[in-house]
């Protein structure tokens, strides 16, 4: 079975609002951006998302820089855009660029670190070959949801979803029925 990832990491932004007055209106245009992109990918319009993501991407640039949650955001959701019309390693190569940022700048205690980590399993599980990696950071996403929101929250339960289909692919049952 394979799963699509259709996240929005629109929270990556919000921590710009600090910045100044006009930081807020700038929020505002790539949120909606990456609505109106998650919209087009979800109707199937996968090249006017992409453009739409890069734009909020160059916004996010230009105003809040490369080393901020707006931009790690663009480049999380651009990365779940080539995961999604399988171009895997073009995926691969901005989720780690996503995910190196976060590591240097803290970022790796919130909520937003965990879906970037289950979206890089889940790319790794949807290409069927390396389930080592799917489920190295399968775990390492459910772990960090765990402590995040406990283990009652939806989030959570989804991570165990998705390390049981990597067990049950690699035919460790007992394994995906503990989870």
């Amino acid at each position: 079975m394979k799963i699509l990832v259709l996240a929005v990491c629109l929270a990556f932004s919000f921590p710009a609002l600090s910045q100044n007055p006009d930081s807020l209106n700038v929020v505002l245009k790539i949120d909606s951006l990456l609505r109106s992109a998650f919209s087009l990918k979800a109707a199937g319009k996968m090249n006017e998302s992409k453009a739409i993501i890069e734009e909020a991407m160059q916004m996010a640039e230009s105003r809040f820089g490369k080393k901020s949650k707006s931009y790690s955001g663009g480049l999380a959701n651009l990365a779940g855009w080539y995961s999604d019309v399988g171009k895997y390693d073009l995926a691969e190569k901005f989720y780690f660029e996503c995910k190196q940022i976060c590591e240097e700048t803290g970022r790796v205690n919130d909520k937003d670190y965990a879906t970037l980590l289950s979206n890089l399993g889940l790319m790794y599980y949807n290409q069927g070959k390396d389930y080592a990696k799917a489920e190295r950071y399968l775990v390492e996403g459910k772990n960090l949801r765990e402590t995040l929101f406990g283990t009652k929250h939806p989030d959570y339960h989804q991570s165990l979803i998705n390390l049981a289909n990597v067990y049950g692919n690699t035919e460790r049952f007992k394994e995906a029925e503990a989870l």
